[in-house]
């Protein structure tokens, strides 16, 4: 499995195993995990995060949309609180254009935008995914100021998978 240009060979991730569709327990009962990914399109998660005696600590919101035919993921997180005080309220922002593949079983990126605002510093990484010409471009902004950028081939038979893929 390749993860932004780290090859793991032998590991593969949960969502690519082959399943058989069983019934889900909990809120909704006897739900089978089949169909096209393209059902969750306008669909949006939030979600507040705490973690050992720290409450709330962090809320993220993920938004799984179409435009103009193409579809996207966004992944909103950011610290709050007491631990928002210690980490500078930090905030994450994913963002994935992806296409769908696979009969609608599938997404693949095309493009993935990461960034991390920590006060008013911001690091941006943004990556394309060319899988007709199997390249990987990435370029790596410091609050708008380029600091680095490379290619990397796309191994056949592999895909890129980001945080929201």
């Amino acid at each position: 499995m390749l993860i932004l240009g780290l090859n793991f060979p032998g590991i593969f991730t949960h969502a690519m195993e082959l399943k058989l569709a069983t019934p889900l327990t909990g809120e909704y009962n006897n739900f089978l995990p089949t169909g096209k990914i393209t059902q969750f399109t306008g669909k949006t998660l939030y979600n507040d995060i705490s973690f050992l005696w720290f409450e709330n600590a962090a809320s993220t919101k993920v938004i799984f949309f179409e435009k103009h035919g193409k579809y996207f993921s966004v992944l909103k997180v950011s610290t709050k609180g007491f631990v928002g005080f210690f980490t500078a309220y930090r905030k994450h922002y994913y963002k994935t254009e992806f296409e769908v593949i696979d009969n609608g079983r599938r997404l693949r990126p095309k493009t993935f935008l990461r960034q991390v605002t920590i006060v008013s510093n911001t690091e941006t990484t943004c990556h394309k995914f060319d899988y007709s010409h199997r390249l990987h471009a990435w370029e790596k902004y410091a609050n708008e100021e380029k600091i680095d950028s490379g290619q990397d081939a796309i191994p056949t038979e592999s895909a890129f998978h980001d945080i929201l893929t």
